[in-house]
């Protein structure tokens, strides 16, 4: 059991000294772009693929293209593995098996060298699911799935203890409905980490806040009905979690660096009995914000639903690229109500907030332009 000392300067010191060492670890790289899409995995009759479907599918991965078994558990294989040439990392896994999968892109420097990790292993991925009978689906929701928590608990041992704390929630909430309890296993995303900033800074996250309704709303454009696509993402995740202190978009206007290390810090010291420190208790708390800082230095943005191909993940990409660097230099939206609030109206009637979105996107454009590296191709016209 850790002994926490009384003078709670020493845990925030704790907290802040972890973020700002990485973030300058990190900073010799620059700015940095990774990626993590969720897709599924599809029988040629478009029904969820089997595990023997997804088994056959790794099982040729692996003997393709430098991948290599990194990960089995009961006879399954559970993650496949392979290293970059710009010495990252990049891993395929199941997310809820056995036809949800999670390909995560490790870092690069600039866009193209991510358009051509990225684009690498669609190419590949698309034959050898061919090859096995399959298809890929990057749909951002379905409506035929049937969970399988004999192989959840078998095969991905974190989810399964993620279905056990919905279903306690659950419970407690009167919900008894599958389908809202085990939404992760019909629901797919696309996150964003961007690396590379000290955003200890307070303004930063602040910042990154105001701009996430415009970025988020552009990212939803290419559904043909995007409020549909916005509220299947969300609905069943908010009757869980809606009353959860660190959901989605924060309530509090100015939510920034310092109110986040405050508020985890204040749920730690809360705990009589904990063998957790408090860096290993902020990657294990319910933090289920739509920006994220995580523990190895990066920011994730985990608004968007899964994007449809490649041109639409590489613009999701620019986007969130250009907003870390916007954030970085200063440039916030001043709204007229919070910033929440136009994350929820600006999806129902995006007319409102026309001069905010033209504003970004000019900025956008800006950004690129200052970069002098030609990313500005990724930008779809929106």
């Amino acid at each position: 059991m850790i002994n926490k000392k009384n003078d709670e300067w020493d845990i925030e010191s704790t907290f802040d000294t972890h973020y700002i060492n990485i973030a300058n670890k990190n900073k010799s790289r620059g700015l940095t772009i990774g990626l993590e899409h969720e897709f599924f995995l599809l029988k040629s009759n478009n029904k969820p693929a089997d595990i023997n479907d997804s088994q056959n599918f790794l099982k040729l991965f692996a003997k393709k293209s430098h991948w290599r078994i990194t990960e089995k558990k009961h006879g399954y294989i559970t993650m496949l593995g392979r290293d970059c040439k710009n010495g990252s990392y990049n891993s395929l896994k199941y997310e809820y098996p056995p036809h949800l999968m999670e390909i995560a892109f490790g870092y690069s420097t600039d866009l193209h060298t991510l358009h051509e990790i990225v684009s690498d292993f669609f190419n590949i991925a698309k034959i050898i699911a061919k090859q096995v009978g399959l298809k890929l689906n990057n749909l951002p929701y379905r409506n035929d799935i049937i969970p399988n928590l004999k192989l959840l608990k078998n095969i991905e041992s974190n989810q399964y203890n993620l279905h056990k704390s919905r279903k306690i929630i659950a419970h407690n909430k009167n919900i008894s409905d599958i389908n809202i309890i085990e939404f992760p296993s019909y629901t797919a995303s696309t996150q964003v980490h961007i690396g590379g900033f000290n955003f200890v800074n307070n303004d930063v996250l602040k910042n990154l806040y105001t701009i996430e309704p415009i970025t988020n709303y552009l990212s939803l454009k290419n559904f043909i009905d995007s409020s549909s696509v916005f509220k299947n993402r969300w609905k069943n995740y908010t009757k869980l979690f809606g009353d959860t202190s660190l959901f989605l978009f924060p309530q509090t206007e100015g939510w920034g660096y310092k109110q986040w290390r405050d508020h985890l810090i204040n749920e730690y010291l809360k705990i009589k009995n904990i063998n957790l420190d408090i860096i290993e208790f902020v990657e294990s708390a319910r933090d289920l914000q739509i920006i994220k800082p995580k523990i190895y230095g990066t920011i994730e943005f985990r608004s968007s639903p899964a994007q449809p191909d490649i041109k639409n993940i590489m613009n999701l990409a620019a986007m969130k690229l250009a907003q870390s660097i916007l954030s970085l230099e200063g440039f916030f939206f001043n709204y007229t109500e919070e910033a929440s609030k136009v994350w929820n109206r600006i999806i129902l009637d995006p007319t409102l907030y026309e001069t905010y979105i033209l504003k970004f996107n000019k900025k956008l454009k800006k950004i690129f332009s200052n970069r002098k590296l030609g990313e500005e191709i990724y930008l779809l016209d929106r």
